[in-house]
C-alpha cells in the first residue's frame, strides 16, 4: 500500500490537540485544587509569617485555614497578639464572609470577619494607653489610603468590618477597682473606610446590660470627631481614684461628643447601691441608697453653656431655681455638711465628742442672656455658713462665714473675662480681676493663727500648730496670639511657725515661695497645655530652684538647693560650710523612674559626683547610683586641724562609688538593710598629733544591713598599723564604730609631740617630757565609738577601750610635774637628767575618762613611783602617785631604810594636763597617817637620832647647820614641808607623842 509524503501531518495535529487538552485539563485543576494548596500548613504559614511582617510588632496565629471557590473563609485558632505578646483576642474558630472568588473579584471589600466565642482581654494602662488599640493598629493603619474617597486613579476605598459573636470580655484598667466582665460580648465594628464605627453589647444574668456605640472620625485633623454613646441596666460598676474605691449599680444613659476642642456631654443616668470606701478615707464607709443625675453641657472655647444640670443625692443637689431674674437662670446646688459628717466622720476628722448638727455649702449662679456686645455675664456665690456643732451641752458655731463670689463675663473675644472675684472669711482674704486679654491679677493676705484656731474648734489637729501670717499675688497673660500663657504666683510670709509635721518646729522670720507655670493656650487664651513649672522658694539659710518640663513622655527636672554659709541650729552653734545640691533629671511617669544625668553635691569639704536612676519613686526608691567623691583636702585638714592640732593634715586621692538598693523611708538599719554599696578614699599621706600614717585606702562597704570596712594596714611612725574596724547598727538609729580584738599598732617611734598629744593621756607626767624617745605597741581588746545616735546624757552609747600598752625602752627628761613628784622623793632634778618607761599597763576608756592601771616609773634605786587613776577627754586630772617614804625624804639617813622601806604615801593631782595641781595637804596628812604604822616597827633609836638633828634645827630657828655630811637636796618647796612633816612624824613615831601640839592632826 502506498503513502503520500503528506501522510504525517494528522498525527502531529492529534498530538497537538492532546497536548492542548491536556494542559487545559491541568489548569482546570490547578484553579480548583487552589484552595487546598492553599490550606496546606506548608503555605499558611508561609501567609501568616507574610502578614506578621507586614503588620508587626503585632502578631496574628492561625491554626487552621479552610478556602473554598464558592463557600466562605473558615478559619479556626485564631489569636491576635500585642507587641509585648499578650493575648488580647483568642477565638477557637472564625468565619470571613467571602469565598476565594469573591476575595478576587471584590477586591478592595473584605467583607465581615465574624470570631465565634471568642475571648476579648483588654487593658487599659496607667498611661492611657489600650493593648487592644496598640494590637489594632498596625492592621488599621496597613489599609489607610492617604484619601479614603474613591477617585479615577485610586477606585473605592478598602472595606472590612469585625465582628464578635457569642464571645466574653475582660477589661481592667487604673481606675477600675475590680475588672468589667461580661460572659456575652457581640460587636461590630467598622473598620474600613473611615469614619471608625462600634456597636457593642454586653450582658450577665440577671439582665444586667450594657450597650457601647459610637464612631470615631479623624480624617480632618484639626477637627476630629468622636462621639460614644453608653446605655446601661443594673450594671455593675467599681473604680478607684485617689484611693478612694465606690461600688455601684448603673443605670441609664450617657453621651460623650468631642470635636475639636469643644466637648457636649449629655446624660440621665441613676446610681444605686452606692457604697464608698478606700484608704483615703480612713475607714469611713459611705452609703448612698439612690443617686439621680441628668446633664447636658457645652465646654466649648467659646465658653460653657449649661442646658441642663440636675443633680439629687442625700448629701447634695442642683438644680434649676424656680425663682431666677427676669430672662436669666439661675442655678443652686447645695452640700449638706451636716449629713456628709454623718457619713464621713473618720474622713473630717472632727474633734473628738463633737457632733456636727447644722451647716451647708450653697452655691448659686445667675446666668445672664447675652448683652448687645454679645457678652453673656454671670453671677457666682458660694458660701459656707450656718455650722453649728454639739460638744455635750456646748454648742460650737463658726463665728464668720467663708464666701467666694465672683462676676464673670462669657463672650466672643475672650473665653471668660473676670469682673471681680473675692474670698472672705476670717483667716483668708483675696480678690482678683482682669480678662484674657489684659491678663488677670489677684492678691490677697492669710492669717495662719485665725486658721489655727479656726479650725481648731472644728477638726482635731493633733500636734499641728500653725502660726504667722502672709500676703499673696499674681497674675495670668497670654500672648498676644493667644497660644501660649504665663501664671505667676508669689507667696511671702511673716514669722512662720509649723509645729507638728516634722520632728522639730520650723520656725522661719520670713520666707518666700515664688511659682511660675508656662504652656500652650487654646484659642483665646485659656491654657490646653504647659511646658514649664518653675518653683522657686527661699528662707534663711536655704535657696531652692526648680525647674519642671514635659519631654517625651516625661519630665525633664532640674534645680538646685544651697544653704547660707552659717545656718542656725537651734540648741547649738552655727553650721558653717554648708552643702549645696544640684541635678538634672528625667521623670518618666509611665515606669515611675527618676534617671539623674547629674547629681553634684558640693561642700567645703568636697564634690560629690554622681549619676545613674532611682526606681519606684512614688514608693521605694530603688536607686542605683555611681560616681566619685572628690575630697577638698586643704579644707579637710583644716576642719581637722581646730578640731585636734594646728598640724593636721590628710592628702588622698578619690576612689568611685556605688550605691544600690531602696531608700525607702524608715530607720537607718532598715533602709541599710537593702543597700549594697561602696565609699572610699585613697589615703596618701596623714599626720596627727605627731604620728605619721603610710598610705592606706579607706574602704566603707554596705551590705544588705552590714556596714563592712575594710582592714587597714599601713605604716605609723616607722611602725605597722592594722586595724579591723566595723559598724554595729541598732534599733534606735545608732551606729557604734568597733574595733576587732587584736587590732593594734606596733613598734611605733615616739615622739615629743606624740608624748605631750597622746602619751599625756595615759602618762599625764609625759606632757610636758623632754627628749622623748623609744617605741610603742598597742593590744585592743575592745574599742566602741558612737558615730550617730542618742547622747550619752540621752541614754546613748559612749566611747569605750580596754587595751593593753606596752612602752619599750621610752626615755625622757622630766618636766616641771615630774620635777616636783621626784623633790617629794627626795630627788632633785639634777639627780634624775632621764627616767626610762618599760613596762606593759592596762588602758581603758569609760565614761569620758582615760583610765589606766599599773604603771610605774623607776626614778632611782628604792625610789619607784606609782601612778594610777584617770585623764578625762577634756584633760581633767583624777591621778593619784604613790611616793615612796625614804631616806632621802628626810636627810639622808641610811639608819631610817629599817623603819621607812616599802612605805607609800599617795598624792592626788588635780588640775588639768595644761595645769596640774599637787595636793600638797594630802600628802601632809598621808604622812601622818603612816606614822602610826610606822610604831609597830621597832625602830624608835634610829628614829630618835634624826628627831634629835631635826630638834636642833628648830632650836636654831631654821638658821643654816651643818647637818650631816653631805646630805642630799630636796627640790624646793618640797623641802621645808617635809621638815614640818617629819618633825611631827617623828615625833609620834618616838616618845608616844613627844612635843605633839593640840592643833595637829
Amino acid at each position: 500500500m502506498s503513502h503520500s509524503p503528506e501522510s504525517p501531518r494528522p498525527r502531529w495535529r492529534r498530538r497537538l490537540r492532546g497536548i492542548a487538552v491536556v494542559g487545559l485539563i491541568l489548569l482546570i485543576c490547578g484553579i480548583a485544587g487552589l484552595p487546598w494548596l492553599v490550606g496546606t500548613p506548608m503555605v499558611r504559614r508561609a501567609i501568616i509569617a507574610q502578614v506578621n511582617v507586614m503588620y508587626a510588632p503585632t502578631v496574628i496565629e492561625l491554626e487552621g485555614l479552610s478556602v473554598s471557590w464558592s463557600e466562605p473563609v473558615r478559619l479556626t485558632g485564631v489569636v491576635l497578639r500585642d507587641g509585648n505578646g499578650k493575648a488580647v483576642v483568642s477565638s477557637p474558630t472564625a468565619t470571613l464572609n467571602r469565598s476565594l472568588w469573591q476575595l478576587v473579584t471584590m477586591q478592595p471589600d473584605f467583607g465581615t470577619l465574624t470570631l465565634h466565642g471568642a475571648s476579648v482581654d483588654i487593658e487599659r494602662r496607667a498611661d492611657g494607653s489600650i493593648d487592644l488599640a496598640e494590637a489594632l493598629g498596625p492592621i488599621l493603619a496597613g489599609g489607610d489610603d492617604e484619601d479614603d474617597t474613591p477617585d479615577d486613579d485610586q477606585g473605592p476605598p478598602t472595606r472590612f468590618t469585625l465582628a464578635i459573636d457569642d464571645g466574653t470580655l475582660l477589661l481592667t484598667s487604673p481606675e477600675l477597682a475590680e475588672p468589667v466582665t461580661a460572659e456575652r460580648l457581640d460587636m461590630t465594628l467598622n473598620c474600613l473606610p473611615a469614619p471608625l464605627n462600634w456597636e457593642i453589647a454586653l450582658s450577665n444574668p440577671d439582665a444586667r446590660t450594657l450597650e457601647v456605640t459610637g464612631h470615631y472620625d479623624a480624617r480632618n485633623p484639626e477637627a476630629a470627631e468622636a462621639v460614644v454613646s453608653i446605655a446601661g441596666s443594673r450594671w455593675p460598676l467599681a473604680v478607684e481614684q485617689a484611693g478612694v474605691v465606690a461600688e455601684g449599680i448603673f443605670g441609664g444613659e450617657v453621651g460623650v461628643r468631642m470635636l475639636g476642642e469643644d466637648l457636649h456631654l449629655t446624660g440621665d443616668a441613676i446610681l444605686t447601691q452606692l457604697a464608698v470606701g478606700g484608704p483615703t478615707l480612713k475607714g469611713d464607709q459611705p452609703e448612698f441608697d439612690r443617686i439621680e443625675a441628668a446633664w447636658d453641657l457645652d465646654l466649648a472655647t467659646a465658653g460653657v453653656a449649661i442646658r441642663q444640670l440636675d443633680l439629687t443625692a442625700p448629701v447634695a443637689t442642683v438644680g434649676l431655681a424656680p425663682d431666677g431674674p427676669d430672662g436669666a437662670s439661675k442655678w443652686v446646688g447645695r452640700v449638706d455638711l451636716a449629713a456628709l459628717a454623718k457619713q464621713l466622720p473618720n474622713t473630717l476628722a472632727l474633734r473628738d465628742g463633737l457632733t456636727l448638727e447644722q451647716g451647708a455649702v450653697d452655691v448659686v449662679a445667675i446666668l445672664e442672656p447675652a448683652r448687645e456686645d454679645g457678652a453673656s455675664p454671670a453671677e457666682v456665690t458660694a458660701r459656707i455658713a450656718g455650722l453649728s456643732a454639739r460638744e455635750g451641752a456646748r454648742v460650737v458655731a463658726m463665728e464668720e462665714p467663708i464666701t467666694l463670689s465672683a462676676r464673670l463675663l462669657q463672650g466672643t473675644g475672650t473665653t471668660v473675662a473676670v469682673e471681680t472675684v473675692a474670698v472672705a472669711s476670717r483667716f483668708l482674704n483675696a480678690e482678683g480681676q482682669g480678662d484674657l486679654d489684659e491678663g488677670v491679677t489677684f492678691g490677697g493676705s492669710i492669717d495662719l493663727n485665725a486658721l489655727d484656731a479656726q479650725l481648731r474648734q472644728w477638726v482635731d489637729l493633733g500636734e499641728v500648730m500653725l502660726g504667722g501670717s502672709g500676703r499673696f499675688g499674681g497674675d495670668y497673660r497670654r500672648d498676644e496670639a493667644g497660644s501660649s500663657f504665663t501664671a505667676r504666683l508669689a507667696v511671702e510670709g511673716q514669722a512662720l511657725q509649723v509645729a507638728g509635721l516634722t520632728e522639730e518646729p520650723i520656725v522661719r522670720d520670713a520666707a518666700r515661695l515664688d511659682l511660675i507655670v508656662q504652656g500652650s493656650a487654646a484659642p483665646p487664651g485659656v491654657p490646653s497645655g504647659w511646658n514649664r513649672v518653675h518653683v522657686a522658694a527661699k528662707t534663711e539659710g536655704i535657696d531652692a530652684v526648680v525647674d519642671v518640663s514635659p519631654i517625651e513622655e516625661a519630665l525633664a527636672v532640674r534645680g538646685r538647693l544651697a544653704m547660707a554659709e552659717e545656718v542656725a541650729v537651734e540648741g547649738g552653734a552655727p553650721v558653717g560650710n554648708s552643702p549645696s545640691l544640684a541635678f538634672d533629671a528625667v521623670y518618666r511617669a509611665s515606669d515611675d523612674r527618676l534617671d539623674l544625668a547629674e547629681l553634684l553635691v558640693e561642700h567645703a569639704m568636697g564634690t560629690v559626683r554622681a549619676s545613674g536612676r532611682i526606681d519606684a519613686v512614688s514608693s521605694a526608691r530603688v536607686a542605683s547610683l555611681t560616681g566619685a567623691f572628690e575630697p577638698d583636702w586643704d579644707a579637710i585638714s583644716l576642719q581637722v586641724a581646730e578640731a585636734t592640732e594646728p598640724k593636721a593634715r590628710l592628702v588622698g586621692t578619690p576612689r568611685p562609688f556605688r550605691l544600690n538598693g531602696p531608700l525607702s523611708v524608715g530607720s537607718t538599719k532598715e533602709i541599710l538593710s537593702g543597700i549594697d554599696a561602696e565609699l572610699g578614699v585613697d589615703l596618701t599621706e596623714a599626720a596627727i598629733f605627731g604620728l605619721q600614717v603610710g598610705p592606706a585606702p579607706l574602704v566603707v562597704r554596705c551590705d544588705r544591713g552590714e556596714i563592712l570596712i575594710d582592714p587597714i594596714a599601713t605604716t605609723l611612725n616607722g611602725g605597722q598599723l592594722v586595724v579591723t574596724p566595723a559598724v554595729e547598727l541598732g534599733e534606735d538609729g545608732s551606729a557604734i564604730l568597733t574595733i576587732a580584738e587584736g587590732s593594734g599598732i606596733d613598734k611605733v617611734e615616739i615622739t615629743d609631740e606624740v608624748s605631750r598629744q597622746v602619751l599625756a593621756y595615759i602618762a599625764p607626767v609625759l606632757r610636758e617630757a623632754t627628749q622623748v624617745n623609744g617605741r610603742l605597741s598597742v593590744r585592743v581588746n575592745q574599742l566602741r565609738v558612737p558615730l550617730a545616735g542618742p547622747s550619752p546624757e540621752e541614754g546613748g552609747a559612749e566611747v569605750e577601750l580596754a587595751s593593753r600598752v606596752a612602752f619599750e625602752e621610752v626615755t625622757y627628761g622630766p618636766g616641771p610635774m615630774m620635777q616636783r613628784i621626784l623633790g617629794l622623793s627626795g630627788l632633785a632634778a639634777q639627780d634624775v637628767p632621764n627616767l626610762t618607761i618599760n613596762q606593759v599597763v592596762d588602758v581603758a576608756i569609760s565614761e569620758g575618762r582615760v583610765h589606766q592601771s599599773g604603771l610605774e616609773i623607776v626614778a632611782a634605786e628604792g625610789v619607784a613611783l606609782q601612778f594610777e587613776g584617770s585623764v578625762g577627754l577634756d584633760q581633767t586630772l583624777a591621778v593619784r602617785v604613790g611616793v615612796p617614804l625614804s631616806e632621802r625624804m628626810l636627810g639622808g639617813q641610811q639608819v631610817l631604810n629599817d623603819v621607812l622601806g616599802g612605805t607609800r604615801v599617795g598624792v592626788p593631782i588635780g588640775g588639768t594636763l595644761g595645769q596640774p595641781k599637787l595636793d600638797q595637804e594630802a600628802f601632809r596628812i598621808g604622812l601622818r597617817q603612816q606614822g602610826g604604822r610606822l610604831i609597830g616597827r621597832g625602830a624608835a633609836a634610829g628614829a630618835g637620832q634624826l628627831l634629835r638633828m631635826l630638834g636642833d634645827e628648830e632650836d636654831r630657828g631654821g638658821q643654816d647647820q651643818q647637818g650631816p655630811a653631805n646630805p642630799p637636796p630636796v627640790a624646793p618647796p618640797a623641802e621645808d614641808l617635809l621638815r614640818d612633816v617629819g618633825r611631827g612624824l617623828l615625833r609620834d613615831v618616838i616618845g608616844g607623842g613627844a612635843g605633839r601640839r593640840d592643833d595637829q592632826p
